[in-house]
């Protein structure tokens, strides 16, 4: 269990698309090959960007507080140092690989206080699912969603749970190619979704699997019976 929440403490801290920014770090980002990513800084603006090696600017544009990354440009790391309004430095080095675009939120350590609140209550009950026991304060409605299929990875809804405040959606995941593929959320993130978790951080060749979504509940949006 200990191997399992290391792995799902990893997915939760970039499944929201935030980063804490530190200058005196260099920041990994990953963006999707497919479509826009669009990179911003919560409470600041991008004044510049400077990027390594030059031609990768062909796939970079700059408009008020964002930069967009258009990801089939990107076929080996990129680095990119940007500069904001206030003044804050960032290194960045970026890598594309497969999955649905989504946005990426750079935040200063103070901004992240909320964040870390809302994640390690994910934990906890994400916890009690992947020990196939249901909060209770959870409750299994009708399902709502029915499949995601993506990159070899089809994904079948087998149940769904809401509490006042979360909606869980258990899939079976399988594995319809002739190799084994290494899971990541990033591969198959919906743009509801404020936490994905997969059982195993791998599928061999037509093995299948278990996979847990999180959406929050908008007011008035609860499907319960």
């Amino acid at each position: 269990m200990i191997n399992k929440m290391l792995f799902l403490s990893v997915i939760l801290s970039s499944a929201y698309g935030q980063y804490v920014l530190n200058s005196k770090e260099l920041l990994e980002l990953t963006v999707a090959k497919e479509g826009m990513t669009r990179i911003s800084v919560d409470g600041d603006e991008i004044d510049e960007i400077f990027a390594y090696p030059s031609d990768v600017m062909d796939g970079v544009q700059k408009h008020t507080n964002h930069i967009f990354l258009v990801g089939e440009h990107i076929s080996e790391p990129i680095y990119m140092t940007l500069i904001t309004r206030n003044g804050v430095t960032q290194d960045l080095r970026i890598t594309s690989k497969s999955g649905r675009p989504r946005a990426i939120s750079l935040k200063s350590p103070q901004e992240t206080e909320g964040k870390n609140n809302t994640e390690d209550e994910l934990v906890d009950i994400l916890k009690n699912f992947l020990s196939n026991h249901v909060p209770t304060n959870f409750k299994s409605i009708s399902v709502i969603e029915s499949s995601r299929n993506v990159g070899g990875i089809e994904a079948t809804a087998i149940h769904t749970y809401e509490s006042h405040k979360y909606r869980i959606t258990e899939f079976i995941v399988k594995n319809t190619t002739n190799k084994t593929i290494l899971l990541n959320p990033s591969m198959i993130w919906d743009e509801g979704d404020c936490a994905v978790v997969f059982v195993d951080e791998a599928l061999g060749v037509y093995e299948t699997s278990k996979m847990y979504s999180v959406q929050l509940i908008k007011r008035g949006e609860s499907y319960e019976n």
